[in-house]
C-alpha cells in the first residue's frame, strides 16, 4: 500500500472523458488479474445469460466477488466512479479501511464504504470541494490507471508478519529426530530418557533434502516402535505465510543425486550469517552425465556452469538466478484450502553454445570439391562428424531456511533441458514475476515476463531452463510452482549449385547448416542459404501432484509464450546468405562462362570467373579472356560493391571480412560491363 500511496499523490484524473462500459470494465479486471475462467455455470444475473458476450467474465467477477448479485448490474451502462471504487477495492481485498466524515456526498452513493476506502488508501480523490462524485460517469484512462494500481498491489503482495500455525489431529505433538538413528527395515529408535515422545506423536527425520515423518505406534522402554505417515493427513489446519527475499550464502546446496555440496555455518538465526554475506563466495565443482558441472552461490545470486567435450569441440551451457523473492500464503481448514497465494519474482540469465572443430583430414582437400562431387562429401562427412546433444540436466537443488517460520524451508531445483548439433551460440536474459492465488474455489495467475536475447544458429537447437521453487515445511510441500523458458529453433540448409550454363539448381539437405556452409566455401560452384524458423518458450505450473495445494485444488499449467505465438523472426522464419539475414533468397542464375572466346569480342567482356569464394585475408585474380573491338585491358575499371567485403586492386580480389560483395568490370566509357560475384566466408578457427 506504501506504493499505491506514492504513485498516486497526484490521483487518477484525466480532463478528457472517454467513458467505458460495465461489462467492457468487467472484462478488462478478468483479464488483467489474470482470473482463470468460473465454476458455476447457472447466471448469477438473469439478463447475462450464456448468450451474452460478458456471461464468462461476469461469472468469474462474482465468484472472485468484484461485483454482488445483490446489486443490479447492466453491462451496457456507462462505468460511474462510485462502481470503479466498489469494484477496485473487492479486487484488492486489503485496502484500509477508510473514514466516510470527509467526503461531503458520501450519502449518495450506494457503496460507501468502498468509496471512503478507496479515498483512504488513495486510490481515488476527492475534488477541490471534497465531493466523490459518485454517480459521475469516469473517464477511460481514470478507471485504468487506477486499475494499474490495484493490480500492481495484488501482484507483489508483501506480508510484514510470518505465520506458522498447524493444528495436529488427537492433539498430536511433532519432534524433531534428526539426532535420531532411525532403522527403517525394523521401523524402529531408541531415543533418550528426555525425548518425550510418546504413541500417536510425530518424529520428523530429515536427511539431506529428504524428511520423513514417522508416527509413534508403539513404546517399550527407551524403544519405540514406528510407522511412515504423511504429516498433511496428520494437520487439521494450516495457517502459514511469509515473505522472503533469497541469500544463497544461506541455503544448502546439493546436486542432482542428493549429495549435500555446501552448507552454512551451524546456527539458528539470521545474524549467524552475517559475515558470510559479506565476504564468501561459494565455489563447488562435480561431474554429472560427463558434463563439468561448476556452482557458484553469493547473496543474492546462484548460477551452475555445465561444460562437456564433444568429439569434435565442446557444448557448454549455464543459468544464473539473481534477485528471487517470494511470496506465500496458505491457510487450510480441516483439508479444505480457504486462501493460497504464491508469488515469484527473480531473473535468470542462460547460455547455450557448441563448438565445432571441422579437420580437413575426414575429408581430404576442401579446394578439390565441385558440384560433381559436393553432395557425396558432405552426406560422408556427416555420418563421421556429426555431434548431437539431447539431454536433461537437474544441476542441483537448493535449499533456504525461513529463518522467522520454524521448519519451514524454500526449495529451488534447477534444471536445463539441451538440444542442438553443429554449431549455436545462445545468450538470454529474463525477468519473471508469476503466481497464483486461490480465493473461494478460483483461480488467478500472474505471468508477467520480458526477455532480452543475442543468438547465432547454424543447427537445430533448444534451450530451456527450469526452475521450480517449493515451500516445505516439516517435510511437506505445501505449494510449488516451475517455470520452464528459453528458445527453440530448426535451421534447414539449401544447396544452390550452379552447372556449366550458370544455371542454379537447389538441394535441400539434412546436413548441420555450418558443415554444408564450411565445406561451399571451398566449391565456387557451390553457395549454402539457410532457412531458420523459431519461437520463444514460456510455460508454467502452479501446484503440482506433490504438493498439498495441488493435491487440494489441482494442477494449473499455462502456456505463456510458443513458437507459434512468439516467434524469434518476422514473419514464419528468415532467410540467411553467409549468415547474414535477408528478407529473400538472392542467388540467381550466373552468365555462361564461355572458354572459347578470344580477346576480341561482339559487344560484351567476357571472363574467366563469373563467381569466387575469397577467404578474409586471401587474393584471388579475375582473368580476361575478351574484350569488344577497339578496347584494351587498359581501357577497364574494376569496382567493388563492398569494400569492407572484399577489395580490388585492378584484377586481384583481396577478401576481407564475411559476407557477399559484386565486382564489377567497365570499360573507361561505361558502354559495356561485366559483374563477378564474390563470397567472403566466415574464417575458420585455426
Amino acid at each position: 500500500m506504501a506504493m499505491i500511496l506514492a504513485v498516486s499523490m497526484t490521483g487518477c484524473h484525466n480532463s478528457n472523458i472517454t467513458g467505458i462500459s460495465k461489462g467492457d470494465w468487467i472484462r478488462l479486471i478478468i483479464a488483467r488479474a489474470g482470473i482463470e475462467g468460473h465454476t458455476e455455470n447457472k447466471p448469477y444475473y438473469m439478463n447475462i445469460n450464456e448468450q451474452s458476450e460478458y456471461f464468462n467474465d461476469i461469472q468469474a467477477a462474482v465468484e472472485w466477488q468484484i461485483i454482488d448479485p445483490a446489486y443490479p448490474f447492466e453491462p451496457d451502462e456507462m462505468l460511474n466512479r462510485e462502481w470503479t471504487a466498489f469494484t477496485l477495492v473487492n479486487l484488492a481485498r486489503d485496502l484500509n479501511e477508510g473514514s466516510q466524515a470527509s467526503i461531503k456526498d458520501i450519502s449518495k452513493s450506494s457503496f460507501s464504504d468502498s468509496v471512503a476506502t478507496a479515498v483512504a488508501s488513495g486510490l481515488m480523490k476527492l475534488d477541490s470541494r471534497n465531493m466523490f462524485r459518485p454517480k459521475k460517469m469516469i473517464d477511460r484512462n481514470e478507471a485504468e490507471d487506477c486499475l494499474d494500481l490495484v493490480i500492481e498491489h495484488i501482484n507483489n503482495r508483501h506480508f510484514e508478519e510470518d505465520i506458522f500455525e498447524i493444528d495436529w489431529a488427537d492433539d498430536a505433538e511433532v519432534f524433531d529426530g534428526s539426532d535420531l538413528y532411525i532403522d527403517e527395515e525394523t521401523k524402529s529408535t531408541v531415543v533418550p530418557d528426555d525425548f518425550g515422545a510418546v504413541e500417536g506423536d510425530v518424529i520428523i527425520s530429515s536427511k539431506g533434502i529428504d524428511t520423513k515423518a514417522w508416527k509413534v505406534v508403539s513404546q517399550e522402554g527407551n524403544e519405540l516402535q514406528l510407522e511412515e505417515t504423511d504429516l498433511s493427513k496428520e494437520a487439521e489446519s494450516i495457517n502459514v505465510q511469509g515473505s522472503i527475499s533469497v541469500n544463497f550464502n544461506e541455503a544448502e546446496i546439493y546436486d542432482a543425486n542428493g549429495n549435500l555440496l555446501s552448507s552454512p555455518p551451524s546456527g539458528s538465526h539470521q545474524n549467524d550469517y552475517i559475515e558470510l554475506m559479506a565476504e564468501r563466495t561459494n565455489v563447488q565443482k562435480f561431474e554429472l552425465n560427463g558434463f563439468d558441472i561448476t556452482i557458484k552461490s553469493k547473496d543474492g545470486s546462484f548460477s551452475v556452469d555445465a561444460e562437456k567435450k564433444l568429439t569434435n569441440g565442446k557444448i557448454y551451457a549455464g543459468i544464473g538466478i539473481n534477485g528471487m523473492d517470494a511470496d506465500f500464503k496458505m491457510k487450510t481448514n480441516y483439508f479444505i484450502p480457504e486462501s493460497v497465494y504464491w508469488h515469484m519474482k527473480f531473473n535468470t540469465s542462460e547460455t547455450l553454445g557448441i563448438q565445432s572443430d571441422i579437420k580437413k583430414s575426414f575429408v581430404g582437400d576442401f579446394s578439390k570439391l565441385d558440384s560433381s562431387n559436393f553432395l557425396g562429401s558432405l552426406s560422408n562427412f556427416m555420418q563421421k562428424k556429426e555431434d548431437a546433444v539431447q539431454t536433461e540436466l537437474k544441476l542441483a537443488t537448493v535449499k533456504v531456511p525461513l529463518f522467522e517460520i520454524p521448519y519451514c524451508d524454500l526449495v529451488i531445483d534447477v534444471i536445463l533441458q539441451l538440444k542442438l548439433s553443429g554449431k549455436a551460440e545462445i545468450v538470454l536474459s529474463q525477468n519473471y514475476n508469476f503466481g497464483a492465488e486461490y480465493v473461494n474455489g478460483n483461480f488467478r495467475t500472474i505471468k508477467e515476463h520480458d526477455h532480452t536475447n543475442d543468438f547465432t544458429l547454424k543447427a537445430e537447437t533448444t534451450l530451456t531452463a527450469g526452475v521450480r521453487t517449493s515451500i516445505v515445511t516439516i517435510g511437506v510441500n505445501l505449494m510449488d510452482a516451475s517455470v520452464n523458458a528459453g528458445v527453440q529453433a530448426s535451421v534447414k540448409a539449401n544447396v544452390h549449385m550452379f552447372d556449366d550454363d550458370g544455371q542454379m539448381h537447389d538441394y535441400p539437405v539434412d546436413a548441420s547448416a555450418d558443415l554444408a556452409d564450411e565445406l561451399a566455401a571451398e566449391a565456387d560452384d557451390v553457395v549454402v542459404c539457410v532457412d531458420a524458423a523459431g519461437g520463444w518458450v514460456l510455460n508454467v505450473e502452479f501446484f503440482s501432484s506433490k504438493s498439498e495445494a495441488g493435491k487440494l485444488l489441482g494442477q494449473v499449467k499455462i502456456d505463456i509464450l510458443n513458437p507459434k505465438n512468439a516467434p524469434l523472426f518476422k514473419g514464419a522464419g528468415q532467410h540467411f546468405e553467409n549468415w547474414q539475414a535477408v528478407d529473400q533468397c538472392t542467388r540467381k542464375s550466373r552468365p555462361k562462362s564461355d572458354e572459347r572466346e578470344v580477346m576480341e569480342t561482339k559487344g560484351k567482356i567476357s571472363l574467366d570467373a563469373y563467381s569466387l569464394a575469397v577467404h578474409p585475408g586471401e587474393t584471388k585474380s579475375i582473368s580476361v579472356l575478351g574484350l569488344p573491338a577497339g578496347y584494351s585491358l587498359s581501357d577497364l575499371t574494376v569496382t567493388s560493391s563492398d569494400p569492407s567485403v572484399a577489395s580490388v586492386s585492378g584484377l586481384s580480389i583481396t577478401g576481407i571480412s564475411s559476407g557477399s560483395a559484386v565486382i564489377t568490370i567497365s570499360t573507361s566509357d561505361g558502354t559495356f560491363h561485366a559483374a563477378c560475384n564474390v563470397l567472403v566466408p566466415e574464417a575458420r578457427a585455426s
